[in-house]
């Protein structure tokens, strides 16, 4: 599958998803680790893709004009950005409110 397609299928299937390095119970890099307590702390049930076992998709993902740092967080297909504007939209109350308009199923953990 190409990996425009398989970028795709992701943003497809899950309303929440996360591209950093290594993986929620393991980020390799600060801003990765910010961005899942974020949304862990948000109750923002969500789905991670570790980017640096997957070099296309990181190139893919570098080529957009919405990449600017890593983490990127997606919701309902749409970049959000990365763990700073993240941390702002939650400490705001903005967070869980835009993950709550998504016209999809969502689930805040417990």
């Amino acid at each position: 599958m190409e990996v425009s397609a398989r970028l795709q299928q992701l943003l497809d299937r899950y309303p929440v998803c996360v591209f950093m390095r290594g993986s929620p119970e393991d980020p390799n890099c600060r801003e990765s680790r910010e961005a899942i307590e974020v949304l862990a702390d948000a109750g923002v049930s969500f789905h991670s893709v570790d980017i640096q076992r997957d070099p296309e998709l990181r190139a893919l993902l570098q080529k957009s004009p919405d990449y600017s740092e890593l983490p990127q967080v997606f919701l309902n297909g749409q970049c959000l950005g990365g763990a700073t504007l993240l941390r702002e939209l939650h400490v705001q109350g903005e967070l869980v409110p835009m993950v709550e308009q998504l016209d999809i199923q969502y689930q805040l953990t417990g």
